[in-house]
C-alpha cells in the first residue's frame, strides 16, 4: 500500500469540496464507470446535458411526464438506454485513472489515496495507464472489501433480473453481469430508468440472499449487506446506436476471458 505517513499531519481532518464546505455524508461512485459505451454521449440531468431532438415526450404530461422526460431525454430520436452500475467498491472517487466525483466523503479513502480525480471527458478511463498500488491502496480503506461476483453469485443475480423483469414487463435488449458492474440496455419502458434499475438491483441481491450467497451476510444490519454502489450512470441511444451498444454489452464478459452471458430475460433489439 502506497504510504502518506509523511504529509499526513500537514492534512486538514477533511478534504473540503469545491465549495470549501464539509461533505455531509460519504458518496461512492458518481456515474464513473471508467468504460466509455457506444451512444449519443448524452446523460440526462445527470450532467446538465440536454439531448438532442425536437423537445418532445410522446404525451406523457404532469410531474410523472417531466420526470421521464428528465431521463429519458426531451427526444423523440432516443429509443433506449444503457444503463450501467457496480458493485460496492468498483470505482473510487479518487481512482488514479480519473472520476466523476468532485471530492472524496470518506476520510480513509482520502488519507490512503488523495483528492477526488474528477475528470471531464467522454474517453474510456478503463485502459489509462496509472499507480495501481494507489489505486488499490484506496480499495483497501473501504468500510468492507470490494466485491468480486464469482459464477454462482452471477448466476444468482440473472435470476433476481429475470423474476423483476418478468413483474415489470421490462424490455432488456442486453445484459452483462460482470464480476465487478453491470450493463443493461433498456427499451424504453413503462417507467424511470432509476426505479427499474433499482427494481434489478433490489431482486439481484435478494436472489443472492436465498442462496446464501452475499458476500457480506456476516455483517450486520441492510446496509452492511449491500452489493451495489448506490449511482447509476445512463447513455441514451438512438435506434442508430442500440446494436452497436447491443454488442458492446454482450462482448463485455468475452474482452475478460469469461463466456458470453446469454439470458433468458433478454429480447432481440428489433430496429
Amino acid at each position: 500500500m502506497a504510504s502518506r505517513a509523511a504529509d499526513s499531519a500537514h492534512r486538514p481532518a477533511m478534504a473540503l469540496n469545491k465549495a470549501g464546505r464539509l461533505p455531509t455524508r460519504d458518496i461512492p461512485m458518481r456515474y464513473a464507470t471508467g468504460e466509455r459505451p457506444p451512444g449519443n454521449g448524452h446523460r440526462g440531468t445527470a450532467t446538465g446535458e440536454r439531448p438532442p431532438g425536437n423537445g418532445h415526450r410522446g404525451t406523457a404530461t404532469g410531474v410523472a411526464g417531466l420526470l421521464l422526460r428528465l431521463e429519458w431525454g426531451n427526444t423523440m430520436d432516443v429509443v433506449a438506454t444503457h444503463c450501467i452500475w457496480g458493485a460496492y467498491g468498483f470505482w473510487l472517487p479518487n481512482d488514479p485513472r480519473g472520476s466523476g466525483s468532485g471530492f472524496v466523503g470518506s476520510y480513509a479513502i482520502w488519507e490512503a489515496g488523495g483528492d477526488a480525480t474528477l475528470v471531464q471527458t467522454s474517453r474510456s478511463l478503463a485502459d489509462r495507464e496509472h499507480d495501481s498500488n494507489l489505486r488499490l491502496a484506496g480499495k483497501a480503506a473501504l468500510k468492507k472489501p470490494a466485491i468480486r461476483f464469482n459464477d454462482a453469485q452471477i448466476d444468482a443475480i440473472g435470476e433476481g433480473f429475470a423474476a423483476a423483469v418478468a413483474i415489470g414487463h421490462y424490455n432488456l435488449h442486453a445484459c452483462a453481469i460482470m464480476p465487478d458492474h453491470v450493463h443493461v440496455v433498456l427499451g424504453h419502458p413503462p417507467g424511470l430508468a432509476s426505479k427499474i434499475v433499482a427494481h434489478l438491483k433490489s431482486f439481484g441481491t435478494k436472489a443472492i440472499n436465498r442462496r446464501s450467497l452475499n458476500p457480506y451476510a456476516t455483517l450486520q444490519g441492510r446496509d452492511g449487506q449491500r452489493v451495489w454502489a448506490d449511482r447509476f450512470r445512463h447513455v441514451f441511444l438512438t435506434a442508430a446506436d442500440v446494436p452497436r451498444c447491443v454488442e458492446y454489452v454482450r462482448d463485455n464478459p468475452v474482452k475478460i476471458g469469461l463466456p458470453q452471458q446469454n439470458w433468458s430475460f433478454v429480447r432481440p433489439w428489433i430496429g
